[in-house]
């Protein structure tokens, strides 16, 4: 669409009321939102509506509301450690990923907004998810991170070069954080070690070493220091080679957490399926690479 064409479309819609014009009804609203959604499609109450200016203007309006909200939902896909901030708020608003519908209409429960406050309203709930997400995206607060904001490491650049194999004997390499050392793949999975870096998530420290395999798929490794991390909203349990490990996705990453030595280990990749991940993860090397 054109700027005109968004103009002149624009201009067609209905004006606004009379500053003079009366509040429309709680009921009356109801009807509207019901209307705007698609939940009610009652002929006779749409004719009623389209009758009156005023009622005309806000089911506009409201259409238009709801016409963004869907798009907006189609375009973004909320990371998980998103779902947890939002649960502390509300916990109907952390479905798991999976569960989660593109749209659903409002609750009952929740107090329909009256005349021109319905926008205001919705401007004020996209301004809470604005300032969550960018929490989510900073880092966070000051306190513990999230395995979310552990594997969004992933998507940063290596800093380090690649650690060497120096351990003789170990499936490990000469990198390591809060004691805990890095696996060396090369030699049984074909996965070889090409960067690390390190970084402050909250008040912890985390170290990431970045690996590739023949086939020029990535993905990062990450262990975090401090007490082992809680798994995110919705992630499913599996228990390999004796190994508990938590799966999740956030958009097409694929995300799998654990514990080793009390710590969190994080793997995330996009181009890599759960299975291998998982695979990956439960590798003990015989007792090798300590748990």
């Amino acid at each position: 669409m054109t700027e005109m064409d968004r103009f002149s479309s624009e201009s067609d819609q209905p004006g606004p009321p009379s500053p003079d014009a009366p509040e429309p009804s709680r009921e009356r609203m109801k009807t509207l939102a019901a209307l705007a959604d698609g939940s009610l499609r009652s002929n006779d109450a749409r004719a009623e509506i389209e009758a009156d200016p005023q009622a005309a203007m806000l089911l506009a309006q409201q259409r238009r509301a709801v016409e963004l909200v869907r798009e907006a939902s189609a375009d973004v896909s909320a990371p998980d450690s998103l779902r947890e901030r939002l649960a502390e708020l509300d916990p109907e608003l952390a479905s798991p990923p999976e569960a989660a519908p593109r749209w659903r209409r409002p609750s009952p429960r929740w107090p329909v907004p009256r005349g021109r406050g319905l926008l205001a309203g919705m401007a004020t709930v996209a301004a809470v998810v604005v300032v969550v997400i960018a929490l989510t995206l900073s880092g966070g607060t000051s306190g513990s991170p999230t395995v979310a904001q552990a594997a969004a490491l992933a998507t940063r650049p290596a800093t380090l070069p690649a650690p060497a194999h120096t351990h003789p004997g170990t499936e490990l390499i000469d990198f390591s954080e809060a004691g805990v050392a890095f696996p060396y793949w090369a030699d049984h999975f074909k996965w070889k070690a090409v960067g690390a870096r390190t970084d402050s998530l909250g008040n912890r420290h985390a170290a990431t070493v970045f690996y590739v395999d023949r086939g020029g798929r990535r993905l990062a490794y990450a262990i975090v220091s401090g007490p082992a991390l809680k798994p995110p909203a919705g992630a499913r349990k599996v228990v390999r080679s004796g190994v508990t490990l938590w799966v999740s996705t956030s958009g097409a990453t694929t995300i799998v957490t654990w514990e080793r030595d009390g710590h969190s280990c994080v793997i995330a990749s996009s181009d890599v399926p759960a299975h291998t991940l998982e695979r990956l993860a439960s590798w003990r090397a015989d007792g090798s690479i300590p748990y």
